[in-house]
C-alpha cells in the first residue's frame, strides 16, 4: 500500500525534527556564544563586583576564558579573533569576514544574503 501523508503532518514532523535537533540542547550553546561575543566587545568584562577586586578580576572574561571551553570555544581566542581580526577593519577592504557588501533593503535581497552566508 502507498500512504499519503497530509501536509500538516509534514509540517509537524519537520517542526519536531528541527526542535529536537536545534532545540533545547543547542540553545545553551547560543547563550554562551552570545555572552562570549558580548564579553569580547567590552574591556572590563560583564561583571562588576563592588566588594571584591579579586572576584572582579576573576569574573572578567569568565565566559571567554573558562565557560566557553565546555561549549566548543578555545580559551581567549574569541576576543582576539573577532574583535581585532574582524572589527579592526570595520567591514572595509581587507576584512575577510565582512558582511557589509550584502544589500538588505528588500526581502528578496535579504533571502539572497541568507543563502550566501
Amino acid at each position: 500500500r502507498c500512504y499519503e501523508i497530509p501536509i500538516y503532518l509534514h509540517i509537524i514532523i519537520w517542526y519536531l525534527y528541527t526542535f529536537l535537533r536545534v532545540g533545547p540542547a543547542s540553545m545553551h550553546f547560543a547563550y554562551v556564544h552570545t555572552l562570549v561575543h558580548k564579553e569580547g566587545h567590552t574591556r572590563v568584562g560583564l561583571f562588576k563586583i563592588q566588594s571584591s577586586k579579586l572576584l572582579n578580576t576573576m569574573m572578567n572574561n569568565a565566559f571567554n576564558w573558562w565557560v566557553g571551553m565546555f561549549y566548543g570555544l578555545m580559551p581567549g581566542t574569541y576576543a582576539y579573533g573577532h574583535s581585532i581580526g574582524h572589527h579592526g577593519y570595520n567591514n572595509l577592504e581587507g576584512d575577510l569576514i565582512s558582511t557589509g557588501w550584502g544589500r538588505r533593503d528588500s526581502m528578496m535581497n535579504w533571502f539572497a544574503y541568507l543563502i550566501q552566508m
